[in-house]
């Protein structure tokens, strides 16, 4: 495990966690930090909600001090909007401002962002030299393999983000026509990692410590990010670790340590939210925590019923306990 660079901000081990919309706030971020990730991601949010919207959209980009290294992910498609943005966020403290050229649902499109501004390369262009001159702190991109099988824009972006001064870039292995369907395409991330000089980031596919000793030694990344297979599963950064310092499998969770981790989740949303939301944070979290363990549906069926911090604690008792 080679510690790396991005920019000035240097990252301790090869396992940054994903931004993911309604999964990576501030709270799931404290409860993940302790098993490992040496990089986490906010929730990607508006360049244009930041500036012009309501305050409440700053909660999904602020972040406690024991987080960092931050990231901040905005999107937008307006270039002096996103410097500005971009600036509003290094005032906020981020360590790293990263830019999302990938997520592909309908909301982006119709705006020309996220996947769907790599389509756009002079916008795209405009864009990221607005940004990367408007702050000091390092700028970053992630962005999908292409648009579909004939529209590959993952190396010209990549070629694109060095010249402009970017400091990494972040390919996932699927095309926006894909979405999440088919298996990531590990041997173009490769190929990306190797035309550049800037860090490349792998994403896709990476559940498992198995998954990421593969990638990270088979290929020329300087990391991993997980994503979907951190729901519910914050000890898979540990195991990974583990696994890439001793090349031994460390055990799965016991049904104690995830009572322990859930009810700390629980507390920490309340603390933060206040009760009546702490409960509504948990409910969807849950429901990752406890898949595969038997009586899993019931529980999470009950879950829907309690409103107070003491009723889901009992709940809670109850499943992991007796």
């Amino acid at each position: 495990m080679k510690p790396f660079s991005i920019g000035s901000v240097q990252i301790e081990n090869p396992v940054i966690l994903a931004p993911m919309e309604n999964v990576t706030n501030s709270i799931f971020r404290r409860i993940v930090k302790p098993f490992g990730p040496s990089l986490m991601f906010t929730e990607f949010c508006s360049s244009m909600g930041l500036m012009y919207g309501r305050d409440k959209i700053w909660d999904m980009v602020r972040f406690h001090p024991s987080e960092r290294p931050i990231t901040i992910q905005i999107f937008g498609s307006d270039p002096k909007v996103m410097s500005e943005c971009a600036k509003k966020m290094e005032e906020l403290g981020a360590d790293i401002l990263d830019i999302n050229c990938g997520c592909s649902v309908p909301k982006m499109d119709k705006i020309s962002a996220g996947a769907y501004l790599a389509r756009k390369k002079s916008l795209l262009q405009e864009v990221m030299e607005a940004v990367v001159r408007a702050v000091k702190i390092p700028v970053t991109i992630k962005v999908r393999k292409g648009w579909n099988e004939n529209n590959i824009t993952c190396f010209d972006i990549a070629h694109m983000a060095e010249s402009l001064g970017f400091s990494a870039i972040t390919v996932h292995g699927r095309t926006s026509v894909q979405a999440y369907s088919g298996k990531a395409d590990w041997e173009t991330i490769d190929a990306v990692s190797r035309s550049v000089k800037i860090p490349v980031i792998g994403s896709g596919d990476v559940t498992s410590a198995e998954d990421a000793y593969e990638r990270l030694s088979k290929t020329n990344v300087s990391a991993v990010m997980i994503g979907r297979g951190v729901m519910g599963n914050p000890w898979v950064f540990r195991e990974i670790l583990g696994f890439l310092k001793t090349g031994q499998k460390l055990p799965a969770p016991t049904r104690e340590e995830k009572f322990k981790v859930v009810s700390e989740h629980l507390e920490l949303s309340c603390e933060v939210l206040g009760e009546v939301e702490g409960v509504r944070e948990l409910r969807r979290h849950l429901s990752w925590y406890i898949r595969e363990l038997p009586n899993a549906a019931a529980t999470r069926g009950k879950l829907y019923t309690v409103v107070t911090k003491k009723q889901a604690q009992d709940l809670l008792n109850n499943f992991f306990l007796n």
